[in-house]
């Protein structure tokens, strides 16, 4: 077939193309897809199976929280059990789409999804009965062990019973909740029988006697129902359901990683097999393109090789060759091309000369403006910096607009000078601001250094944020404490008065964002977990502790073994609803204050257990106790003058641990 002009040819060779890409491209599609549906059905087996974990600790979430949960025994409610419910109606509405899936017969994995399927029930029905029977044995003043309990006043009631006897019964009854050994149940059933001889050993009337006996028994009888129901949920020693429904995880989970193993032996032998028929197809269709691209080459470029010789040779020579282009011309647009060509490099020649001095004069003042602005972007990253831009998703400053905001997850740690408006009073303006530039200069530079920067600067007061894990921040605080601690030594050393900083760390969601109005704006961050994190610095001053943390803070730290950790207490701070757990971290004491508080931390828990179980008596000796090891241990102080007022003017009636904090 022959063409007139370069672009019937081209036209011709470019619809070839087309209709073998058009092919190639099929080909790959009908691949992708099916690549696709396989990676489609994997995941779905993993995010089950991922539901089924999520599950499994969500259970043990159940067992260890709920199992102590007032809310729990009174109303039945549990998120826990609302979580399993979820994750399970997800797990089940996976299995059944999985069950008519195309790629699931084509694997051969109907029997082992059957299996899932039928395990599945199981598992669900023993949790749920677990969680039934739970309820129904109680806890505390709930359910079965609550009326064991009122059985237990009861007996306690009883003048004509010896209380030694009774002591001797409670005590039998406390060891066996707390170890579950049988030994302990013989010794109160023994004791119970002693108990109704020595009954009916007294003198009294026959009607006392039965009555008398008769509640001996009741306690005697619910405590037996009370330890029943233990053996048959089989809690504490992995027994009776709690045994069932591990066997049943287990299985799952065996199961589970079968039809994984078995899904991905299919898949990559169906991938194997789709890879071989596509890469020798598009082989093929290559090595039709090749051999078409050189049929090209020789018919189409060959009246080119002249005009791009000398093209070249032009641009080699610096754009100044003057000879005239080759004069075999053809009549096509190539050969229109060679003529224009001459009348373009003739233009070239002479306005380069003029773009040259032109482009000079340009660079020349391009480099004096890039200076300029490369002086005024340092120096706006001084008051703006620059991970608030990269939040914001903006590249400078320039882009930043009023309005502008993200939600992020991140700890927010503020730490403040204690007493500092007292100290800057007995110092000159001058001195103030010397005196603060100099501490900033001491702790801010550990907040760059575990990847934190700092928001805004309050007086002597630092807010700074982290956005990547907690760790960050604590080992941020933990350093600045050591810092802060050599600033105070030099200050003594050159006769001044030394400092005391807090610091409290929270996290939560919070929003970065800009406020103000077009001519006057700057950067901020708006958060409840901000007033929080400003609250547990408060808080340093009233428990002692240099660094206070929350428990949210606590749940996600990846390395809690790498600090010490104490709890102080649980508080609702004045502005908010929600109890908010205190905890301080030890590394960033001196070490006298660091031995004497990690060596009393165990009595100090157990006199704060003891305080929330309502033993004031016990619980203000134990914390005196604390006191005496460790005078400076403020937090044990505050608990000693709570006892105190409680023992001397009485347990108000709505009195709850939960300590309610009027002032910040």
């Amino acid at each position: 077939m022959k063409f007139k002009s370069l672009r019937q040819k081209l036209l011709f060779w470019f619809l070839v193309f087309v209709c073998s890409n058009m092919v190639v491209v099929f080909i790959n599609f009908t691949y992708l897809e099916q690549r696709e549906r396989i990676a489609n059905v994997f995941r779905l087996l993993e995010q089950t199976h991922g539901y089924l974990l999520e599950d499994y600790k969500n259970q043990l979430n159940f067992f260890t929280q709920e199992t102590k949960n007032r809310v729990f025994f009174e109303f039945g409610s549990s998120k826990y059990i609302d979580h399993h419910k979820s994750l399970f109606s997800k797990i089940a509405e996976n299995v059944e789409a999985l069950k008519d899936d195309d790629i699931i017969h084509k694997f051969y994995l109907d029997e082992e999804l059957a299996g899932i399927r039928g395990q599945l029930s199981t598992y669900d029905s023993l949790f749920l009965a677990i969680t039934s029977l739970i309820r129904e044995r109680g806890y505390k003043d709930y359910s079965l062990v609550g009326e064991m309990r009122d059985a237990a006043h009861a007996l306690e009631g009883l003048k004509e019973v010896s209380p030694s006897s009774l002591l001797t019964m409670r005590r039998h009854e406390k060891d066996f909740m707390l170890r579950h050994e049988n030994i302990y149940l013989r010794k109160l059933n023994n004791q119970a029988r002693a108990i109704i001889e020595e009954i009916e050993g007294r003198r009294m009337g026959v009607k006392r006697s039965a009555e008398l006996t008769a509640v001996v028994k009741n306690y005697q009888r619910l405590f037996r129902e009370v330890v029943d129901l233990d053996r048959e949920i089989g809690l504490y020693n992995n027994s009776g359901l709690k045994q069932q429904l591990d066997e049943s995880e287990a299985i799952l989970s065996e199961q589970f990683d079968q039809i994984l193993s078995e899904a991905e032996i299919g898949r990559e032998r169906e991938f194997a097999r789709l890879k071989f028929v596509t890469i020798g197809v598009i082989i093929v269709f290559l090595l039709f393109g090749v051999w078409m691209s050189f049929l090209i080459s020789v018919r189409i470029t060959s009246p080119l090789k002249d005009l791009t010789s000398y093209i070249n040779r032009f641009v080699g020579s610096n754009f100044t060759l003057i000879n005239k282009s080759p004069d075999k011309l053809t009549e096509d647009e190539i050969g229109k091309l060679t003529l224009n060509f001459n009348v373009m490099r003739d233009k070239i020649i002479e306005q380069l000369q003029f773009f040259k001095e032109k482009v000079e004069e340009r660079t020349a003042e391009l480099a004096e403006a890039n200076g300029r602005l490369v002086k005024i972007n340092e120096a706006n990253s001084r008051f703006v910096p620059n991970e608030f831009l990269h939040y914001l998703n903006r590249e400078s400053i320039e882009e930043v607009r009023l309005g502008d905001f993200v939600e992020q997850n991140m700890t927010v740690v503020f730490s403040d000078i204690r007493g500092f408006t007292q100290f800057s009073e007995r110092m000159t303006p001058q001195e103030n601001f010397d005196f603060i530039n100099d501490y900033l200069q001491e702790i801010v530079p550990h907040v760059r250094e575990h990847n934190g920067f700092v928001d805004k600067y309050i007086g002597d007061s630092v807010m700074a944020l982290f956005a990547n894990d907690v760790d960050h921040a604590i080992d941020s605080a933990i350093d600045s404490m050591k810092s802060v601690r050599r600033f105070s030594q030099k200050r003594k050393e050159n006769g001044l008065e030394p400092i005391k900083v807090g610091i409290g760390i929270h996290t939560g969601k919070l929003i970065l964002g800009t406020i103000g109005e077009e001519n006057r704006m700057e950067t901020t961050v708006i958060s409840d977990a901000v007033n929080t994190a400003s609250r547990m610095e408060g808080l340093t001053s009233l428990y002692g502790g240099n660094i206070l943390i929350s428990g949210a803070v606590l749940q996600h730290i990846k390395e809690p073994d790498k600090y010490h950790i104490r709890y102080v207490d649980t508080v609702m701070v004045k502005g908010k609803d929600k109890a908010v757990r205190v905890f301080e971290i030890l590394d960033g004491l001196r070490q006298e204050q660091f031995e004497l508080k990690q060596t009393t931390d165990t009595d100090f828990q157990l006199a704060i257990s003891q305080y929330r179980d309502k033993q004031f008596d016990t619980a203000l000796k134990t914390f005196r106790a604390v006191s005496e090891k460790n005078p400076e241990d403020k937090a044990a102080k505050v608990y000693i003058d709570r006892c105190e007022q409680i023992l001397a003017e009485g347990l108000p009636e709505d009195w709850e641990a939960t300590q309610r904090l009027t002032s910040k």
